[in-house]
């Protein structure tokens, strides 16, 4: 089973106006189990809620999508704290080495 398809599968068995919730419909007051029990379910390496933080910086920048906005969507307040996100994945030296070559 995918990730998405366990997101899925997890919001879909929720009631409520909550989608990460307990059988009840009440959310959860601490998430900290969440993400590594979904991991298990889809069978892939465990990760957390950071990772997708860089995930997301990574795919959208891939993406073309500007610094600015990135920035906005992962509410940095430093641009710089977003341009070390997409740095760590490597989107950034490979987007120099694009324009300014080896």
């Amino acid at each position: 089973m995918m990730i998405l398809d366990a997101l899925a599968d997890h919001a879909k068995s929720k009631r409520g106006e909550y989608v990460f919730c307990h059988d009840d419909g009440t959310p959860y007051a601490e998430r900290q189990k969440l993400i590594p029990r979904v991991c298990d379910k889809a069978g892939v390496p465990r990760f957390n809620y950071h990772g997708i933080r860089h995930l997301t910086a990574s795919m959208l920048a891939q993406e073309g999508v500007d610094i600015p906005t990135i920035q906005a969507i992962l509410r940095h307040k430093n641009s710089m704290t977003t341009t070390q996100y997409i740095h760590r994945l490597g989107i950034t030296e490979n987007a120099l080495e694009k324009v300014f070559g080896k």
